[in-house]
Order: structure tokens, then sequence, then C-alpha cells
């Protein structure tokens, strides 16, 4: 008697302790969280206040189709259809803000669904090169967008494709109906076609897309569909960028007199000449292939820092991201690894290396979630035998993770793909988030009731090229 008393007692208490556990680790996820939130709002309340400089990312969206079909253009139409409800720096933020939520709800859904541990979460939220990134003025920017389009267009393929829990090139017996099959076209098409027509650079995202699309299409023996929709999209990147790459500037300043007044006062931004004028252009294309051409060792260090440490943490976790019991769904998986590399591409195009940089480690990080699976999961290939040596191990990669976690938080990660030393520590930091987040609600009112207009202004020749 007194033995079984035990026996409930202990397992009373074990679970009392795994609920315990259960509850720690939502606690600390909720508040790494709200601590990602908190630094965005604390940006948000900058951009109001003007304490963020955003000039550039306010010129840049003017780009439109006033002066005829233009790239980056859609996303300049957006704004002004936008302006019936407000104006239009509150889009941008209505839009980042959505994007980088969808984004972060994928991370950490994954990463909870996939039971992974909780050091590497929190180092996975919190590293500089990923979502905190695109704080400050980078908030402003289409990037997170793009990339939230792109992942949405690969979370409708995995779904269908994960309707088995397999993925592999070769299809199943059961296929998809014709109906559905039209339906997933139509909205790849009109997904990829948006991400396409706000920034280019939504190229260098499209392949692990279409390498997604491809083994979908030839599950359901209908490849001919796949080579349709990819030559409509390499189409209209072709028609895009050969003949409607520039525009008149001018036209289109005169296009937001109506919404910003004079356009005198930002007919020659930065931002939007850089990407409507040729010359302002090419320019800034020979600054990037002069820093290209001078490489150093400190440009590759922080490039590998920035790709590599998700890279490293998610390793560390042990997730089977490449493995299958398939060597063909093995291989496919390890394809789709290495295409999410290809943003780093874009360093060719643009000298603002940091933006590639983190593009590269969060598309990346999001589909190495979304292919993961729990099947099998160990944390590394063991070679000893032991539960104590395993736990030993474990232990010691997690004190790793929270290690490599801390020094960085001392860091931050510019658009020019720079660590540079924070100015102050993280703690200090959150808490001027959290004094500039609580007067979002008085920043925002006259900017939402117009009182305020956050307009671009002419300020080309003090700033550097892009």
């Amino acid at each position: 008697m007194i033995r079984s008393a035990w026996q409930n007692f202990s397992a009373v208490l074990r679970r009392s302790m795994d609920m315990a556990g259960v509850f720690f680790r939502g606690a600390v996820i909720s508040a790494a969280v709200m601590t990602v939130i908190l630094i965005f709002l604390s940006t948000i309340d900058g951009i109001l206040n003007g304490s963020v400089y955003v000039n550039y990312q306010l010129g840049g969206s003017m780009i439109n189709y006033a002066a005829g079909f233009v790239r980056r253009g859609l996303f300049g139409e957006i704004l002004m259809l936008m302006n019936g409800v407000c104006q239009p720096v509150i889009s941008m933020i209505l839009l980042s803000s959505v994007s980088f939520i969808f984004i972060l709800y994928i991370l950490v859904s994954r990463m909870i669904k996939l039971k992974v541990g909780l050091p590497y979460i929190l180092a996975l939220m919190l590293s500089p090169s990923l979502l905190l990134m695109h704080t400050g003025a980078e908030f402003l920017r289409t990037d997170g967008i793009v990339l939230a389009l792109n992942f949405t267009a690969s979370c409708i393929i995995l779904r269908r494709l994960l309707k088995r829990n397999k993925l592999s090139p070769v299809g199943g017996r059961d296929r998809a109906s014709f109906t559905g099959i039209i339906t997933t076209d139509a909205a790849l098409i009109l997904l990829l076609s948006l991400s396409a027509l706000i920034h280019e650079m939504s190229a260098a995202l499209l392949p692990p897309v279409m390498l997604l699309f491809f083994i979908y299409a030839q599950r359901n023996h209908r490849t001919m569909h796949f080579l349709l929709v990819f030559s409509l999209l390499i189409s209209l990147y072709i028609v895009m960028m050969k003949g409607f790459s520039f525009a008149d500037s001018g036209t289109i300043a005169e296009s937001w007199s109506w919404i910003y007044g004079t356009p005198d006062s930002f007919r020659y931004n930065d931002g939007l000449l850089s990407g409507t004028d040729k010359i302002i252009a090419m320019a800034a294309v020979k600054v990037t292939r002069a820093r290209l051409a001078g490489i150093d060792l400190n440009l590759a260090t922080e490039m590998l820092m920035a790709v590599a440490v998700p890279c490293l943490i998610l390793l560390f976790s042990g997730l089977p991201i490449c493995s299958s019991a398939s060597s063909r769904a093995c291989k496919a998986r390890i394809l789709l690894i290495i295409l999410s590399f290809c943003p780093l591409g874009l360093c060719i195009a643009g000298n603002d290396f940091g933006r590639w940089y983190s593009v590269c480690a969060l598309n990346f990080a999001a589909y190495a979630l979304l292919i993961a699976h729990t099947s099998g999961r160990t944390a590394m290939p063991d070679k000893f035998p032991f539960a104590a040596d395993r736990k030993i191990k474990e232990a010691v990669r997690q004190c790793a993770v929270i290690t490599i976690t801390v020094i960085l938080l001392n860091f931050r990660f510019d658009c020019w793909g720079q660590f540079l030393k924070s100015e102050q520590k993280f703690t200090d930091s959150i808490s001027l988030s959290l004094t500039n987040a609580s007067r979002l609600t008085e920043d925002l009112k006259p900017v939402i009731r117009r009182e305020k207009m956050i307009v671009p202004h002419s300020d080309y020749a003090s700033l550097p090229l892009r």
C-alpha cells in the first residue's frame, strides 16, 4: 500500500513538473515574441515622431505607373489606392507589420510544433541578422512584404504536398482534382506576380518556390502546368527588367502632388531617383562592383556571421531537415536548402549587402523549419550509447548557443552588412523601446488624422548612393 501511494505521488509530481516546464517554456517564448514586437513598435514610434530617418524609403515607395509600366511600380499604386483610408506612411507601416508578424508566426509556430529546445528558439528569434535586422528605417522597405508573399506561396504548396506526410518528387495514387490544381496555380501566379511587381529582388526568392511547385506538379502527373506558370513568371521578370526598368521620375513626382503637395520638394528624392533614373542606378551598380572587387576578410566574416549563425542554431537543435526514408526525397530537401541561399546573389546588384544577407538567412530559416519533421528526431548523430552522454552533449550545445546569443545581443547588423557594437546594452535598449512604444498612441493620432503629414523630400545630394 505504501509503495502504491508513493508511485501515485511520484506520478502526480512528474506531471506537475512537466506542466510547470511547459508553462515556463511558453512564458519565456511569449516574452521573447513580445520583445521582438516591442522593438518593432518602438521603431514605428520613431518613424512617426521623426527620430527614425525614412526619407529614402518613402521616396522609393513613390514609384508607380504614372509614367508607364515600370519595375517596383505596383507598391506605389497600392499606397495611392490606400490613401483614401490613411496616408502612405501608415499604409507602409501596416503592410510591413502584417508581413513581419506573419514571418515571426511561421518561425515560432514551426519551432514549437517541432519541439525545438528553448535556447534554440530564443537564439533564432533574437539573432541580429534575422528579424531584428529589419528595424529602424529598414522596417519600411518592401523586403518583408516580398518574403511574406513567397513564404505564403510555399506554404500553399507544402500544405498540399504534406497531406500524406511525404515530401517526394514521386507522386502517390491520390491526385489533386483539376479544380484544386487550377486554384493552386491561380493563387501562385497571383502571389508571385505581386511579389515580382513590388520588387525585382523577389527573383532570388523564386527558385525554392519553383522547386516545391515542380514536385507538386510531378506528383499530380501534370508537369505542363508547371511549365506554364514558370514561363509566365519568367516572362514577367524579363519584360520588366529588359524594357521597363526606368521611367520619368518627374512625371511620377507630379502624380503625388495631390497627396504631398508641390513636387519640387521631393522631385529629386534619393529613393525615387535610384529606382527610376538610369544614370543614378548605374552609378550605384558601379559602387557595388567596386566593393565586390575590394572584398576583404572582414566583409566575408560578417557575411558568414549573418548567414551561418542561423544555420548553426538549427543544426545544433538536431532537426532532421534533409533526412528522409526516400533517397529522392532527401535529394529534393537538400536541393531546396541550397536554393534558399540564392539571395546571396543579390550582392551583385546592390551594395547594401546587409539586406541580402538577412533575406538569405530568413529564407533559409523559414524553409528549413517548413520542411523539417519530428519523426526520428535526434539531437545529433550519437556515437555514445549512454543516455548520460547524450544529455551532456545536448547541454554543451545549448550552452554554446546561449553564449553566442548573449554575445550577439551586444551587436547590431546594419544594411551595409556590418556587425557593429551597440551603443547601449540590450537591456537598456529594451527599456528604451518600452518607453518609446508607450508613446505610440500619442504620436499616431495626429498622423492618422492627417494633422501631421510625413512626406519625402529632395536630399539626393546629401546622401550616399544606394
